[in-house]
Order: structure tokens, then C-alpha cells, then sequence
């Protein structure tokens, strides 16, 4: 998923204005791909990842190396 993430992430910013959001929840998230762009483009957000434990690693590392690990949490569990 990730890396299908990762290639549609472009497009996804160029159809959305993110610009006005104060906070961005990913439900899903799973490695940051999608979030960690998303808040390297719009900074003033504030972001949250939901996922399953399994999910969510290798989140942290994603979003540190994005520089938007302080303006995003990591919310291990289930959506459902």
C-alpha cells in the first residue's frame, strides 16, 4: 500500500487544498507515507495517524525524517 501511496501522492495534494486544515486525521495511515507529505506541504496542520500497532511502525521514523514528527501523534488501534 505504501508504495501505491507513495506514487499517487501528487496528485492527491494537487486535488485537495489541505491549506485551511487545522488538523489531518489519516485513518489507516499506516507508515506515515501519505501524512508525512501532506504535512511537509502544509505545516500549519497538525496530523494524526490511526492504525493497527502492525500498521503504525515505521510511522515515527517516516515523520521525523519529514520534520513533521512534532506536529503529528501515532494513535495505535482499530477503526472498526
Amino acid at each position: 500500500m505504501a508504495g501505491l501511496t507513495q506514487r499517487s501522492v501528487t496528485a492527491i495534494l494537487a486535488a485537495h487544498d489541505f491549506s485551511q486544515a487545522r488538523r489531518i486525521v489519516d485513518v489507516s495511515g499506516g507508515n506515515g507515507v501519505l501524512l508525512s507529505a501532506i504535512l511537509r506541504a502544509h505545516p500549519q496542520a497538525e496530523g494524526v495517524i490511526l492504525d493497527s500497532p502492525a500498521g503504525i511502525s515505521g510511522a515515527a521514523q517516516r515523520l521525523g525524517e519529514a520534520r513533521a514528527s512534532q506536529s503529528c501523534r501515532i494513535v495505535p488501534g482499530q477503526f472498526l
